[in-house]
């Protein structure tokens, strides 16, 4: 008997041990298989965050490349035959593998000195992620598979059923795909970019300054007569006190021609005079621009790279204004001082001058057709003066987001002609990302 209790013992113990050891080994096996799918798990989302990294990549490199060539966009290009008709084509970039997505209306941006790469090469010709560039073409299925007109027109807000007449809301569209390390995951992505006129509309004051302002000098200013709105002048423009000075004079451009070219001294020939400040002085302003640089350029002072990325691409971003002339026309970038003795621009191609933080002296014998802005780089804390000096000429507007100091017969005269050129001037263009516009190919 005691044997058999013993054995029976031990078979019991025999059974609970291979129960055990079966358990064991599922539970091993299982871990095993959970950790394998982790692995693999983690693998796919690394290989999946590598390739949206080069794709969103992709499309910083694809949005600095529009703001750098903005200029190219509609004539260079063209002439080289860098827009190809996107036709019917499914895949990259006019489709997305499966379907059509730009038909034969919108064109594709080629490698003109390899047509065989219907991507940017300049920025991803041996890189793991492709930059691709789409647009709207003027011409309606171009029929020899170019594009004529790309630019003023070409592109559309929608791009369905609106068109522009100039290069103002236009869209052009980057898609971006990128790789993992190992080659085997990928990402394809879409956004698009709005090209919009550089100068947002022009000043409504000759003369508008983000400080207070004391005038000293023969001062002259013609003023805007519908600065404030039809029928109402605006010669100074401020949201601090200005103190008009006894010699500084204002008046109406009809005034100031019959007068040979200066402001009658006296009322009511010039709107202000003998230090009678007229409507036309506009100080302590409520409301005025919190920010200028918002308020000449359309965007916040934050993103003013953006304005200079457009002077450094036409090689207008100078550390003074020595070699500037009459022949001199468009954005101009200054990051030093400048000193101004001569003509500058033309009443044919003004120029858009912006003194970044630097000395500014306008003397005698200086003429500038166009805007002036002075501008204070963020922190704002290291700017250099301003001195507009006697004999010295500025027809359009001066804007500054600090206090100018006057002397003498100095003269600022407000041509709205002139300054609708520089609003209108296609070659002053930018490029901003429209929010909303992103799209995951793979979604």
């Amino acid at each position: 008997m005691m044997t058999s209790l013993s054995a029976q013992r031990g078979y019991a113990t025999l059974v609970v041990s291979l129960i055990l050891l079966v358990a064991i080994t599922l539970i091993t096996l299982y871990g095993a298989r959970t950790s394998l799918m982790t692995q693999r798990i983690l693998g796919n989302d690394k290989r999946a965050t590598e390739s949206f990294v080069e794709a969103e990549r992709g499309l910083d490199e694809g949005a600095m490349f529009i703001s750098r060539n903005i200029r190219d966009l509609s004539n260079a290009w063209v002439t080289e035959t860098r827009w190809v008709s996107c036709g019917t084509s499914i895949e990259l970039p006019c489709g997305d593998g499966s379907q059509n997505i730009f038909d034969a209306n919108f064109v594709y941006y080629q490698d003109p000195d390899d047509n065989s790469k219907n991507y940017v090469a300049e920025l991803s010709d041996d890189e793991p992620r492709r930059v691709y560039l789409v647009a709207r073409c003027q011409d309606e299925d171009p029929p020899d598979g170019t594009c004529d007109h790309v630019g003023p027109g070409a592109y559309t807000i929608d791009p369905d059923d609106h068109d522009d007449e100039d290069m103002r809301g236009s869209l052009i569209h980057t898609i971006a795909t990128g790789t993992s390390d190992d080659g085997t995951g990928s990402a394809t992505i879409r956004q698009s970019h709005y090209i919009y006129q550089l100068v947002a509309s022009s000043p409504a004051s000759p003369l508008t300054i983000d400080a207070a302002s004391n005038v000293s000098g023969s001062f002259e200013i013609v003023t805007n007569p519908d600065g404030g709105g039809t029928g109402v002048p605006v010669s100074m423009w401020s949201d601090q006190p200005i103190d008009v000075g006894t010699a500084i004079t204002t008046c109406e451009v009809g005034e100031y021609e019959l007068n040979d070219g200066s402001c009658p001294g006296t009322t009511p020939e010039s709107l202000t005079a003998d230090g009678d400040a007229g409507i036309d002085i506009v100080g302590e302003a409520n409301p005025f621009p919190a920010d200028m640089f918002d308020y000449v350029f359309g965007i916040p002072t934050e993103e003013y790279n953006q304005v200079k990325d457009q002077a450094t691409a036409a090689g207008h971003l100078l550390t003074d204004c020595s070699t500037l002339d009459t022949a001199s026309n468009g954005l101009y970038w200054i990051e030093g001082a400048c000193d101004l003795k001569i003509e500058i621009g033309s009443s044919a191609g003004p120029v858009l001058l912006v003194i970044a933080d630097g000395q500014l002296d306008i003397n005698a014998g200086a003429e500038v057709y166009g805007l002036v802005y002075a501008f204070d780089v963020p922190p704002e804390d290291d700017a250099g003066d301003i001195k507009l000096n006697g004999g010295a000429l500025i027809r359009g507007g001066f804007v500054a987001d600090r206090k100018p100091t006057t002397n003498g017969a100095m003269t600022i005269y407000y041509d709205a002609d002139l300054l609708e050129k520089l609003v209108d001037n296609e070659s002053l263009a930018a490029s901003g990302r429209v929010p909303g516009s992103w799209v995951d190919y793979h979604e």
